[in-house]
């Protein structure tokens, strides 16, 4: 009993449900009553935006227009409607217009005809406007060219030179340049195409809604052969006394010149802006201009070139040198404290590396001392094989003594 129950209830909400979707099938397409809807966002287009100039004045970007449109109709109309059934617009030629918020109406232009509106007489939408700015900016080129082997692309030729802009004030100021952009690969001969212009902000981005004067300009790219020639650095001026210049190693010994072929061919050599050796007090680097012909250029980056200057000071060095004796007189006896003596010789600092103990001779001459005591005396010491660089400084004296011999007693002669 309590199973048919239970069974009972559980078929009594199938059944309703089933009676009212055939009774909400009868309304719809057999009673079919009238209905009210409001469709909402239907979008609105705006006409003749470019008689704004006019007034001086521009629309505000990033605006988007919308109405919500209440809708009356039989049910089985108003379900089956869509936007794209209406065509809604704003003519801003019908209205004398200011800057900042403008309460304009819509206009219906199309609208399905089984579909009443009943709200069409209070739609608007607000537009705003703003002043408008006019300027006019250079062209720059943004084109990458690639070359092959041995051929050069020169600057971009662009026609005109600037362009007129124009537009809503907020964009106009946004623009910092307009550019001419693409890429050309493998070029060997000149290229002579139009580009489109494109205004920029100042991150690189497209800035959208501005107005050109002209859409493309005309650029023209001369690509010429270039001509390799060594490079000299052009040097004034002398180094501190004490200091000679040991090398100058350029960044790169040659150039890469670029344009006519009659002016490359009359061309043997560059030369860089003058190095003043004069300002330098030790080895260093610095940087020069490279020197253009006139009706010349070079490729980006080899306008400079970077100089390293090396010198070499004067030091001193000290040596051990055996000296000679000479001029001892006859009768006499010459005995030095030692061999050897310190000799200091100086020279340019990469050179007396080089200088060995056999290039210097140093003699002790005695000649003068034939009487018994203890002297001191440097030796006179030369330098062999060695140029006037180098210099003699400092020499050792020697301590030695002097002592007469007796001379020997003649054969036959005895003491008495």
């Amino acid at each position: 009993m309590d199973k048919r129950d239970k069974n009972k209830r559980g078929i009594v909400p199938v059944i309703c449900l089933l009676l009212s979707i055939g009774l909400w099938f009868y309304v719809t397409n057999v009673e079919n009553p009238r209905r009210t809807y409001e469709l909402e966002d239907v979008p609105v287009q705006i006409y003749n935006i470019e008689t704004l100039s006019n007034f001086k004045l521009a629309l505000t970007p990033n605006q988007e227009f919308y109405v919500n449109l209440k809708l009356e109709g039989y049910g089985s109309d108003i379900y089956k409607t869509k936007k794209s059934d209406f065509k809604i617009k704003v003519d801003l030629s019908d209205y004398a217009l200011k800057k900042g918020e403008n309460k304009i109406p819509v206009i219906i232009e199309k609208s399905p005809s089984d579909i009443n509106i009943k709200n069409d007489n209070s739609l608007t939408v607000n537009v705003l406007l703003e002043d408008l700015a006019e300027k006019t900016m250079p062209i720059s080129s943004k084109i990458s060219v690639t070359t092959k082997q041995g051929f050069f692309a020169g600057e971009p030729e662009i026609n005109p030179k600037e362009v007129k802009l124009s537009g809503a004030e907020s964009l106009v100021n946004k623009v910092s340049s307009i550019i001419v952009s693409g890429t050309e690969h493998d070029v060997s001969t000149d290229i002579s195409a139009s580009y489109k212009l494109e205004p920029i902000d100042s991150a690189g981005n497209t800035v959208t809604g501005i107005n050109l004067s002209q859409e493309l300009a005309e650029v023209v790219i001369k690509i010429s052969k270039g001509k390799s020639v060594p490079l000299k650095i052009n040097t004034v001026g002398q180094l501190p006394s004490g200091m000679k210049l040991k090398s100058l190693e350029a960044t790169r010994k040659t150039v890469e010149l670029l344009g006519p072929k009659e002016i490359l061919d009359k061309v043997a050599e560059v030369q860089s802006s003058p190095l003043d050796l004069s300002t330098f007090n030790g080895s260093g680097e610095t940087t020069l201009t490279v020197v253009i012909p006139e009706g010349l250029h070079v490729i980006q980056g080899e306008e400079y070139v970077n100089v390293k200057i090396s010198v070499s000071k004067i030091v001193s060095k000290d040596f051990d040198v055996t000296f000679a004796l000479n001029g001892v007189s006859e009768g006499v006896k010459v005995t030095p404290t030692k061999n050897k003596v310190k000799v200091t010789v100086s020279g340019y600092e990469d050179e007396i590396e080089n200088v060995t103990i056999d290039k210097i001779k140093a003699e002790l001459n005695v000649e003068a001392f034939k009487e018994d005591g203890t002297f001191s005396e440097a030796p006179i010491v030369t330098l062999v094989g060695l140029d006037k660089t180098f210099t003699i400084g400092a020499v050792e004296k020697v301590s030695f003594t002097v002592v007469k011999e007796m001379p020997p007693k003649p054969e036959g002669e005895t003491n008495q």
